[in-house]
């Protein structure tokens, strides 16, 4: 495995940008074990290439520097379709909670949180929440 791989899958798998301090530790907690530190400067280049290579048109994604680290991001053209992938994908799924939320809201309506709680017995913020999201339900 080269320096360049080992980032890209790091900064792959993260939800947040990943700064360079961080990749160093990680870098170092696997070096411990194998033995290899690689300097600060090699990776800067190695970060730096991986900007350069994203950079590239058939890429659909690339590699930007943003609030001091480093996170993959969809290129503008393929915005709107991994926009409706991901709608699509989120809208998808209710939790057990969410949808025995629904079912009384459904059932009950008009019906109030409160009412709501009364019958579940539990608090019910969360799925209230997700229900107002995914529009499922309206105020």
């Amino acid at each position: 495995m080269n320096l360049t791989q080992i980032l890209e899958a790091v900064i792959f798998v993260s939800a947040q940008p990943v700064k360079k301090s961080e990749i160093i530790e990680i870098l170092k907690k696997e070096a411990d074990e194998e033995g290899e530190i690689p300097q600060e400067a090699d990776v800067v280049e190695a970060l730096d290439n991986l900007l350069k290579k994203y950079e590239a048109d058939h890429y659909p994604f690339e590699v930007r520097k943003v609030a001091k680290g480093y996170q993959f991001f969809t290129k503008q053209p393929y915005y709107p379709y991994v926009k409706h992938a991901a709608l699509d994908r989120n809208q998808k799924r209710l939790t057990r909670a969410a949808l025995e939320t629904l079912s009384i809201m459904a059932y009950r309506q008009p019906v109030t949180k409160a009412e709501v709680e009364f019958i579940r017995g539990v608090n019910c913020d969360y799925a209230v929440q997700k229900l107002l999201e995914k529009k499922l339900v309206e105020i």
